[in-house]
């Protein structure tokens, strides 16, 4: 992780906290488990398997990058694919996105309500609101999980679920928090067209 992930994980931590509070919770309520990434393995099972296709570019490259993002991830990641229910798993997964992301907006309505009055409180309600939007966002096992479980399932439920994974693609994509930087002022402009105030 780089200085400057770490400097704004510093200055958004209230979000951080509750989103990882949030997912704790489930991660005890259903079980799941904690792996650590084999990271020897999975290369030489990778190794193996081209070997036997004859090529390269055959098995293709988005295993690689797995195995290049699970080194990068450290010592372990939660296991949502263990996760057996529809249901559990999106519990799991999108009801941290929600908590996270119905607080952000909380406190972008406190904003707005003090947009160009005053600037203390303005700033201080904008600041919590993006700090917990910029940490809504499942994490790239979780959402893969996530859309998984969606395709095994006939509830209409899985369509939520599938949005809130395509959602968090591109968010999981880049090591920059860009594009949650980008959500957290578009619930901003959300709120104050919300109230009138644009």
């Amino acid at each position: 992780m780089s200085s400057a992930l770490v400097v704004f994980n510093i200055a958004t931590f209230p979000g951080l906290v509750l989103n990882r509070a949030v997912q704790e919770y489930y991660v005890r309520e259903f079980s799941i488990p904690e792996r650590s990434p084999d990271v020897e393995r999975i290369t030489e099972r990778l190794d193996e398997e081209k070997e036997k296709k004859g090529r390269e570019s055959a098995f293709g490259e988005d295993t690689e990058d797995t195995v290049r993002r699970m080194s990068r991830e450290g010592t372990a990641y939660i296991d949502y694919y263990e996760v057996k229910e529809f249901d559990d798993c999106f519990r799991a997964t999108a009801v941290p996105f929600f908590v996270s992301s119905g607080v952000g907006f909380f406190f972008m309505l406190l904003s707005a309500l003090f947009f160009g009055g005053s600037t203390l409180l303005w700033l201080l309600s904008f600041w919590l609101g993006a700090a917990f939007a910029v940490h809504s966002f499942p994490d790239e096992v979780a959402a893969d999980a996530l859309w998984q479980k969606s395709g095994e399932t006939e509830r209409r439920l899985r369509f939520v679920g599938y949005g809130v994974a395509v959602v968090s693609k591109p968010m999981n994509a880049t090591e920059s928090y860009l594009l949650e930087t980008v959500y957290a002022v578009f619930l901003f402009v959300v709120a104050l067209l919300l109230l009138g105030v644009f």
